[in-house]
């Protein structure tokens, strides 16, 4: 079964580079792919959800736009996004919840590597 699995995956491979190349795409698209492959592996190898990145993908053109209309009808002041203390209140969350990711992974590789040093 392993063995069958590995050949449907080398076969839906070729297609998909097949693909890019008769959709016209030539070698940006195949170098294209290969950058999302890499990036894939690396999302994987650190145990990042799939689902977080997806979202994270759909939602942020359309945080961009409303950023950079807010921005425009303020005339390019920035600090129209701290007026309000909703706005100010969305930005600290966001900020110590990126914070607090950051220290928890830390944490936690550090654990690991204790671990693995105390039981070798």
């Amino acid at each position: 079964m392993q063995r069958l699995l590995g050949h449907v995956i080398a076969v839906v491979i070729f297609l998909c580079l097949a693909g890019i190349q008769v959709q016209g795409y030539g070698t940006f698209g195949l170098v294209t792919v290969f950058v999302f492959a890499i990036f894939g592996y690396f999302l994987k190898k650190f145990d990042y959800s799939f689902v977080t990145f997806l979202v994270a993908f759909i939602v942020t053109p359309m945080l961009e736009m409303n950023l950079r209309q807010s921005v425009i009808l303020s005339g390019g002041e920035i600090g129209i996004l701290l007026d309000r203390p909703i706005a100010l209140a969305f930005i600290v969350f966001t900020v110590l919840m990126v914070l607090h990711l950051g220290w928890s992974s830390y944490r936690r590789r550090m654990k690991a590597r204790y671990k693995a040093r105390t039981d070798s």
